[in-house]
């Protein structure tokens, strides 16, 4: 019953890890129209972008993975460039969790939507609960409860 209670506490003590904040990356992105900023972020899995417009002007938003991202380095262009997200005309304030295909290097870009300039703050972080820490904490957790159910049954 020991060991299954040891188990039962490494699943919770994985299942609390999940849910701890991590940090983000952030910046503040000034672009008159026709010109792109942004930055580039690490990530793991999904990603909690939020976006403001510290003038609440419009703005449109792009991410793109890290070979898109140096094709339009050395081009300065958008065209032939496939772009794994789009979000366009936003208004002031903007937050969504986004899906990217797996682990690697991506790029946040920001540009006017009208023939303005624009200050945006942004922000990425990875959204609580990481699944990756929670899925297992709770396997562990059901295996230690069988442990201590079997070494209860194999008692009577």
């Amino acid at each position: 019953m020991r060991a299954g209670g040891i188990v039962v506490l490494i699943g919770m003590v994985l299942i609390a890890t999940s849910f701890t904040p991590t940090g983000g990356r952030g910046m503040t992105a000034h672009a008159r129209y026709g010109e792109y900023e942004g930055m580039i972020f690490k990530s793991y899995g999904n990603v909690m972008i939020t976006a403001e417009d510290y003038h609440n002007r419009s703005f449109s938003m792009y991410i793109l993975t890290w070979s898109n991202f140096q094709y339009i380095l050395e081009n300065a262009s958008l065209e032939e460039v496939d772009i794994l997200v789009i979000f366009e005309k936003i208004d002031g304030f903007f937050e969504t969790v986004v899906e990217l295909p797996g682990t690697g290097f991506y790029a946040v870009l920001c540009t006017p939507y009208y023939n303005e300039s624009i200050g945006v703050d942004l922000l990425v972080t990875h959204p609580s609960p990481k699944t990756g820490i929670l899925i297992p904490g709770i396997g562990v957790v059901v295996m230690g409860v069988a442990v201590i159910l079997l070494s209860r049954l194999s008692k009577k």
